[in-house]
């Protein structure tokens, strides 16, 4: 740019630029101007502008850039005959299309009317086609209701009240182990089970050596010959149940009345480490399932021997049998002092509630 040299008050010659020229100069003959920033709005006058690279014009109607005037009219109304097959179709022509083009030959495809294809599910139904899905609503109900015959009992083609009736009356005494029982048949088998008085029964040795408080009552004076007691108190192997009450009675007669027995319950046969008139002990009480105990005072005299009865220790005791058996075991303690009869029988009855 070019400069002019002026002399400044103190006479100092300075360069200066020199004042542009009129007109339009380039931007390297063109001096910038800093607007102030407190500058108001400038106006600025333009007769057109230029377009971006790549704007729509008329000759670009036929591109994605496509105006939505053009769009609509595309969607509503460039549907033809030839066109009916493709998605390049107007809502109208597509609702035409659902509701009246069926025909005769069409019916079997998707491409029916809702009333032909309601038609066809209530009103098409022949004999021939009653083993297929290709049924009316009413047919089917006719077929569930109506085909069953005695050679067909043993199928699902069998009506509701033939099912009825094989249910609650086929029930016969050699089919009572199957599940072709009726409910009244399996209430009278299990209910003839639920209560039962079993016993049991044993002879002490023959002498009348006078027992102690905590002596064992048995049949043997050996140790290893003492058998306790085998009462069948469970209603099947492993079964369990509710002893309610028991009854001890004795041969003898003539006794004061306030003679005291401990009857004791074993789940498994016991193991005696003593015999008849030893003090009471077992190698195996716990292993052998010790159930619990019940305390008889032989206080009912008879004619032929001594009675007496009791309800166990806590009311009621609970049981169960071994795997393999229906017994409970049991063995008897003196719980006063006693003085047998030679060859005396004891004989326990228990009444239980069996599961």
């Amino acid at each position: 740019m070019a400069t002019i040299d002026v002399k400044d008050a103190a006479g100092v010659t300075r360069t200066l630029q020199a004042p542009p020229g009129n007109g339009q100069a380039t931007m390297a003959n063109s001096r910038p101007v800093t607007i102030a920033s407190d500058q108001s709005a400038v106006p600025v006058a333009a007769a057109a502008l230029p377009l971006p690279a790549g704007a729509a014009t008329a000759a670009r109607q036929d591109t994605g850039n496509t105006s939505l005037a053009a769009i609509a009219t595309s969607v509503t109304g460039a549907a033809t005959v030839a066109r009916q097959d493709t998605g390049n179709t107007s809502l109208a022509s597509i609702a035409s299309s659902v509701g009246g083009v069926a025909t005769g030959s069409r019916q079997d495809t998707g491409n029916t009317s809702l009333a032909a294809i309601a038609t066809s599910v209530n009103g098409v139904a022949s004999a021939a086609k009653q083993d297929t899905g290709n049924t009316s609503l009413a047919a089917i109900a006719t077929s569930v209701n109506g085909v069953a015959s005695a050679a067909r009992q043993d199928t699902g083609n069998t009506s509701l009240a033939t099912i009825a009736t094989a249910v609650t009356g086929v029930a016969t005494a050699a089919r009572q182990d199957t599940g072709n029982t009726s409910l009244a048949a399996i209430a009278s088998s299990v209910a003839g089970k639920l209560n039962a008085v079993a016993s049991a029964s044993f002879t002490r040795p023959a002498d009348t050596t006078a027992y102690a408080v905590g002596d064992l009552v048995a049949n043997s004076v050996t140790a290893g010959s003492v058998a306790p007691m085998s009462v069948a108190l469970a209603r099947v192997n492993g079964g369990t149940g509710v002893i309610n009450r028991l009854r001890l009675a004795t041969s003898k007669t003539g006794l004061a009345l306030t003679e005291t027995f401990r009857v004791k319950f074993y789940r498994t046969s016991p193991t005696s480490s003593v015999g008849d008139n030893g003090v009471f002990a077992t190698t195996n009480g716990i292993a052998a399932g010790y159930i619990g105990y019940a305390d008889v005072v032989l206080n009912q005299a008879q004619g032929d021997g001594t009675k007496g009865s009791v309800q166990p220790a806590a009311g009621a005791m609970t049981f169960q049998s071994g795997a393999a058996t229906t017994n409970l075991f049991a063995l008897i303690e003196a719980r006063t002092a006693y003085t047998p009869a030679s060859g005396e029988v004891f004989t326990l009855e228990v009444e239980v509630c069996r599961d």
